[in-house]
């Protein structure tokens, strides 16, 4: 399923447009109301500098500047969109797509997302400015995610290189993982669980 998926999305692009806008469409009948309950969810979270929210269109500026900002091996292993403002933008609005900033002294810091499905599934994503790392940042990503996906009531998994040993042990820090399956790569699905 997950070859299929990706196979769709990078090279039948307007097939994988036409499945996300239904599934959008079908994740907002499913899980709307309980959407509303994200941002007190996500204001629980702040404590010191960091202050962590939602991202609004207001927000596209600072994200784009802190995307370009990073170096390129930040990159190495975190592709999961475009950075641009337009598509920024088209993934705010989208709300299946749930994202998550991190801000301190007025800038973007950190950032963290939920790409979710109307089947009860939902992939994260995440990356902390390089200067800003060791900071509790990610682990505190890790917690906040996997709050929302409890409070939507959806399954939270993601794919990580067996390279990427820093998001390996950041992922373990703040959760419970189970390695479901291997993929091409050496990358490895795993799902994520509250901590014990």
């Amino acid at each position: 399923m997950y070859r299929i998926i990706q196979f769709i999305r990078y090279k039948i692009p307007f097939i994988w447009t036409a499945i996300d806008f239904g599934n959008n469409q079908v994740f907002r009948l499913r899980y709307g109301r309980k959407m509303k309950l994200l941002p007190e969810l996500i204001d629980r979270f702040n404590s010191g500098e960091i202050v962590y929210s939602l991202a609004a269109d207001s927000d596209v500026e600072d994200l784009t500047s802190f995307f370009s900002s990073q170096p390129k091996s930040a990159f190495e292993f975190f592709k999961p969109h475009d950075f641009d403002r337009i598509s920024l933008r088209a993934l705010i609005n989208q709300e299946s797509f749930i994202m998550t900033i991190a801000r301190t002294d007025d800038q973007v810091v950190g950032y963290a997302f939920l790409r979710c499905f109307a089947n009860g599934k939902s992939f994260r994503g995440k990356i902390v400015d390089v200067k800003y790392r060791g900071k509790g940042i990610a682990k505190t990503f890790g917690k906040l995610t996997m709050e929302i996906a409890q409070t939507l009531g959806i399954g939270l998994f993601g794919t990580i290189s067996k390279k990427n040993i820093s998001s390996l042990e950041s992922s373990k820090s703040s959760n419970t993982i189970k390695v479901i399956k291997e993929l091409p790569n050496d990358y490895i699905l795993i799902r994520y669980f509250p901590k014990a």
